[in-house]
């Protein structure tokens, strides 16, 4: 649940291979690649990979074919229990790409608790409720009453380590520190746990506007909370929105009976997350207005690429009326030249005969008398 990704060695000195000339830098196909991590599983913020998608969908139509087709939500089998979701992404001109877009920390206590700069430090543990302008508002309201698993498995017991991390003052664990939100190629890993999945076939999601829900939702609780929003709000809020507007009940992973594993949002078996309608709802209306505007955009940039397709066709149309009017023009130069040449020929010849018959006339003998 605490994870950051590491970058590989691979990534560290690569640049110093490409100094010494070892290595050669990959070509940037800038229609479709600017939409994705890079393939060496450097991870991106998602702040910035959403405006790098959004600006390559206006600029590039080669990025307006990436299309989202499913969503799956995966939990870690590891000792924080991290979940993460999993876009799987098509585009006609290139090989199918799972994007891993997770939440994490930059950095964590050894006891588990969020390392926190001076200022978060100083700020009180939060009053009950939620002010959305201090980013309090993940957890402002009440949660969902639903049907409980039949004979739920009890909690297992926890090892010391797990039991000190847990046992740290309910003060220090409800302060916040800032999240990492991140995206970057998936690795499969068989230990993996699919908790649910999405199935947007068959009309997929643009994968712009997966970019941008990614980054609404960060940026609506930009803080991290270990019991209020963490890795499990962070991706179960995605994939509620994507449901919700495509009205999609998530298909239950192989061996659970429910529209999803039973232990989504739980720390060792010890409920962390539990959805909440009215955050899903506001941040449904915040990617909606998100989304408005971002059409705006691109009605505006398709009819900037019209008119100047139309001006491209209306010079092409008339090089092609001028090219012909050369052609014309050449043709007529060429039979005035060959009519004067014929001419020519003509005079030449009655000029001959002229000549010719005044030969003649002058070797005729003179008449007697």
């Amino acid at each position: 649940m605490f994870s950051t990704p590491r970058s590989p060695l691979s990534i560290i000195f690569r640049p110093i291979l490409y100094f010494l000339g070892l290595a050669t830098k990959p070509q940037l196909n800038m229609d479709v690649e600017l939409s994705l991590p890079p393939d060496d599983g450097t991870s991106l913020p998602v702040e910035f990979w959403s405006g790098s998608t959004v600006k390559s969908y206006l600029a590039f139509p080669g990025c307006r074919d990436y299309k989202v087709v499913l969503i799956r939500r995966y939990k870690k089998d590891s000792p924080f229990q991290h979940e993460y979701m999993v876009a799987t992404v098509e585009h006609p001109q290139k090989a199918r790409v799972e994007l891993q877009i997770e939440r994490g920390r930059d950095n964590v206590q050894p006891n588990g608790a969020p390392v926190l700069t001076k200022e978060q430090e100083a700020v009180p543990p939060p009053s009950s409720g939620g002010d959305i302008s201090t980013g309090q508002w993940a957890y402002w309201t009440e949660e969902v009453k639903g049907q409980q698993p039949v004979n739920p498995e009890p909690p297992r017991k926890l090892s010391g380590e797990m039991a000190a991390m847990i046992s740290t003052s309910s003060e220090s664990l409800s302060k916040v520190g800032h999240a990492y939100d991140i995206v970057r190629i998936w690795k499969p890993l068989k230990k993996d746990t699919l908790i649910e999945s999405l199935d947007l076939r068959p009309d997929p999601m643009p994968l712009a506007e997966l970019a941008i829900l990614a980054n609404t939702v960060h940026q609506k609780e930009s803080l991290y909370n270990l019991f209020k929003s963490q890795c499990f709000w962070y991706a179960d809020m995605i994939a509620r929105v994507i449901a919700k507007k495509r009205n999609i009940i998530p298909a239950p992973t192989a061996d659970e009976e429910f529209c999803y594993h039973t232990n989504s949002g739980k720390f060792h078996k010890i409920p962390v997350h539990v959805a909440r309608p009215k955050v899903v709802q506001a941040l449904e209306k915040e990617f909606d207005e998100r989304c408005r505007v971002f059409r705006e955009q691109v009605r505006e940039q398709l009819e900037i690429e019209d008119n100047t397709r139309q001006d491209k066709d209306r010079l092409a149309k008339a090089d092609l009326v001028e090219e012909q009017l050369r052609k014309d023009l050449r043709r007529v130069e060429a039979e005035q030249m060959e009519t004067a040449e014929k001419m020519q020929t003509a005079l030449r010849r009655v000029r001959e005969l002229e000549l010719a018959q005044m030969g003649q006339g002058s070797t005729q003998p003179a008449s007697s008398y």
